[in-house]
């Protein structure tokens, strides 16, 4: 095993390759009755391929493909009104063009861009960046920086290159504590007027004009600090609003309308009419998520966070290859995956392992078995499709189908792991209404701390076979078959994957919003 440096969009990963793997396995099965059922058990790479690319990063998905799918099931909606307006604060920034040269001033553009609609109250909700986060890998991948920034007043100029500044984290940091601070000068209050403005950040603001003088008082029940994420704290002040409104959410982001899904059953006010304003340009629309909730239904709503954990977001890489779209239609036509994907956003308990085996069968569903419910016996059922040598002549015929690791489900151990995180963030999503949305912490759910950042534990035990004996049949052993007696594998479609997975990033959602 040797390490390789290589350069992948400007960063230099370092590689442990396992170059002669399989020569060395050829070489043992010569000697040897090699057992590939046993082999096949242990991850054989340092990241899973099913997950990762060979420089580490994780596989991503197109989330907004699921948001498709899911607006297919009602018909366009555009709200009559709206009085209260729910804003990505960091999504607006970024949507800001012809942006001023002082600070002072952009705070008054965003301010005018945020009361610029007919809606009674305002909430803006900004991300916090907390070290270290399950979102270390997502911001490494991103680009962000952590360099320190300080905002001395409103006449300060910016730099000329803001959307660089804002994959900043001190920056994105002083800049919305200058926010804070600077929209309760009177400057303000023209643009406030008769609304009601709030900004939940580290705690939440409230902004109200009393006789021409903007008045800033803290909401403790509104303050959700153990919240990182503006979506999760976007749906957890609307679950807070007691009274009947028309909610109209302003975001780009399929996470924000899952998280909003699953948690329709906790607003506090039954009547609150939620919709979503969603995407940008010409791909702009409203969703009446009330409607889709009603459309849905609370069990499958409920089980979306854990679906779209387990499929692939910014904190869990997503299976290669296998998109959102196909494995929706599977646990949508199945009572017993959806009872237990909701079961993993309430975790733990003591059923977990009972739940994780579940999901396993559904991930072989997945891969295109239908009899298979392990996945290491897909694992070799995959391989056997691809080399398997069913012709009774002696001609030497190369496979059909290319095949490398990513083509295989991942083993046994590498999808505890990854159930793990799915565990954690669908538990935060799903309880989102919550202050505290989760006692569970990330390294009892698949991540390992390493210098201060939160990295992903891909597997407990060995990579690799300790030794010859682990992988290979005693000569008095009979050979046991590697496939499932009822399973057809010709009729396994190992190359079964979405479309929309081709696309690294979701079409619909800006990449830099979600730093």
């Amino acid at each position: 095993m040797q390490k390789k440096k290589m350069t992948v969009s400007g960063k230099v990963v370092e590689l442990r390759m396992q170059r002669d793997l399989f020569g060395q396995f050829l070489c043992i099965s010569l000697q040897k009755s090699l057992d590939i059922d046993k082999v096949l058990i242990y991850p054989l790479t340092p990241v899973p391929l099913s997950m990762c690319h060979m420089d580490g990063s994780i596989c991503k998905t197109n989330k907004a493909a699921l948001l498709k799918v899911l607006e297919q099931q009602i018909e366009p909606h555009t709200p009559e009104h709206t009085n209260v307006k729910v804003f990505d604060g960091f999504f607006m920034l970024h949507l800001m063009r012809e942006i001023p040269a002082t600070y002072g001033n952009i705070s008054t553009k965003i301010l005018s861009m945020f009361c610029s609609n007919n809606a009674e109250v305002v909430v803006i909700a900004f991300d916090r960046y907390i070290f270290p986060s399950i979102k270390d890998n997502e911001h490494s991948l991103r680009g962000m920086q952590v360099t320190q920034f300080h905002i001395e007043g409103p006449d300060q100029i910016r730099s000329s290159d803001f959307s660089n500044d804002l994959k900043n984290a001190n920056f994105k940091e002083a800049l919305v504590n200058f926010i804070i601070q600077h929209w309760t000068l009177d400057h303000a209050a023209p643009f406030i007027g008769n609304k009601t403005i709030y900004i939940n950040y580290d705690q939440c603001y409230k902004y109200k004009v009393n006789n021409g003088h903007v008045e800033r008082t803290h909401d403790v029940l509104l303050s959700c600090p153990a919240h990182e994420e503006a979506d999760t704290k976007i749906v957890f002040h609307v679950c807070q609003i007691d009274y009947d409104a028309h909610v109209t959410i302003r975001c780009s982001d399929t996470d924000v309308a899952i998280i909003m899904l699953s948690n329709m059953s906790a607003l506090s006010n039954a009547d609150v009419k939620v919709s979503m304003e969603a995407g940008v340009g010409n791909n702009q629309r409203f969703i009446n998520i009330s409607k889709l909730y009603e459309t849905l239904g609370p069990k499958l709503s409920a089980a979306l966070p854990a679906f779209h954990a387990l499929t692939g977001c910014d904190y869990n890489p997503s299976f290669f290859k296998k998109g959102k779209s196909r494995p929706y239609k599977i646990l949508q036509n199945s009572e017993r995956f959806i009872d237990s994907f909701i079961k993993l956003s309430n975790a733990p308990d003591d059923e977990l392992q009972n739940t994780f085996d579940i999901i396993e069968e559904y991930v072989c569903r997945m891969y295109g078995f239908k009899k298979i419910n392990k996945v290491n016996e897909a694992r070799v059922a995959t391989f056997l499709k691809t080399y398997k040598v069913l012709q009774n002549d002696d001609i030497f015929r190369l496979p059909k189908n290319n095949i490398d690791g990513s083509a295989l489900p991942p083993c046994k151990i590498e999808l505890h792991q990854h159930l793990l995180r799915t565990t954690y963030i669908a538990n935060i999503w799903a309880h989102a209404h919550l202050q505290v949305p989760t006692a569970l912490h990330p390294t009892d759910f698949g991540w390992e701390e390493d210098e201060g950042k939160f990295n992903f534990k891909w597997f407990e035990g060995d990579q690799l076979p300790a030794t010859l004996g682990d992988i290979t049949i005693d000569d008095g052993d009979d050979q046991k078959s590697t496939e499932d007696p009822d399973e057809d594998l010709s009729r396994v479609d190992i190359a079964v994957s979405d479309n929309d997975s081709d696309n690294e990033y979701d079409g619909d959602e800006s990449e830099e919003s979600e730093i």
